[in-house]
C-alpha cells in the first residue's frame, strides 16, 4: 500500500466505524432516521470500496482493506 497521511487513514477508519454503527437493529429497524443513516452508510461503503486499487474479492483486496480499515474492514468488505 502506498503511504498515506495519518489524517486520511484516520478519517477512512472512522468512516468504516460509521458503517458498523449505522446498521439498524431491533426497534430502530423501522425508524425512518435509522434507515436514512443506513442508506448514507451504504453510499460511504461504496466510495470506500471503489478506492481499492485491487480486483474485488481477491486476497490482495482483502489484505488492502484489513491494512487500511483495521477492525472495521469487514464493514467495508462484507455485502449487506
Amino acid at each position: 500500500m502506498r503511504a498515506e497521511p495519518t489524517v486520511i487513514l484516520e478519517v477512512d477508519r472512522r468512516l468504516a466505524q460509521f458503517i458498523l454503527a449505522s446498521r439498524p437493529a431491533g426497534a430502530d429497524a423501522g425508524n425512518a432516521q435509522a434507515l436514512a443513516r443506513w442508506r448514507a452508510a451504504q453510499e460511504v461503503r461504496k466510495i470506500l470500496r471503489d478506492a481499492c486499487p485491487y480486483e474485488p474479492g481477491t486476497q490482495a483486496s482483502h489484505a488492502w482493506f484489513v491494512e487500511k480499515y483495521g477492525d472495521a474492514a469487514g464493514a467495508v468488505i462484507d455485502p449487506d
